[in-house]
């Protein structure tokens, strides 16, 4: 009977311990910290020499558009699901942006954005990012 009572107590917290494993929300809001500290309404540059602009926030999303590097981006949202690429873990973010005399809109992940942006005594802009 001790050895039921122990089977079945051993079945119940496998069980409870596997069930914190669900799957994330289509767009799971980041709150946690990252290097680029970006929050709704910062002004951004992308540092990747090309970026692309996604429909939704991941990388298996629908491509529309590709930015240069030194683009000024509008981050226009919260961060939302946070993946890891190139060894960085960072969130996605509703961007704005102009190119071609159009405001654009998409999501880009924050890992292709420059970490700052400086300017020297004579005006040159200097940004500053991460490769791998």
């Amino acid at each position: 009977m001790k050895r039921v009572h122990l089977l079945f107590y051993s079945i119940l917290v496998s069980l409870t311990a596997y069930a914190q494993l669900d799957a994330p929300a289509a767009y799971q809001v980041y709150e946690g910290n990252n290097l680029w500290n970006k929050q709704k309404g910062d002004t951004a540059y992308v540092f990747a020499d090309v970026a692309y602009i996604r429909d939704y926030p991941d990388t298996d999303a629908n491509l529309l558009d590709s930015l240069t590097h030194g683009t000024m981006l509008l981050i226009a949202s919260d961060g939302y699901n946070p993946r890891t690429i190139r060894g960085y873990k960072a969130p996605w973010h509703d961007v704005q942006y102009k190119k071609d005399g159009a405001l654009k809109t998409g999501f880009i992940w924050l890992g292709l954005l420059a970490l700052e942006r400086q300017t020297d005594d004579y005006g040159n802009p200097f940004i500053h990012g991460l490769l791998r």
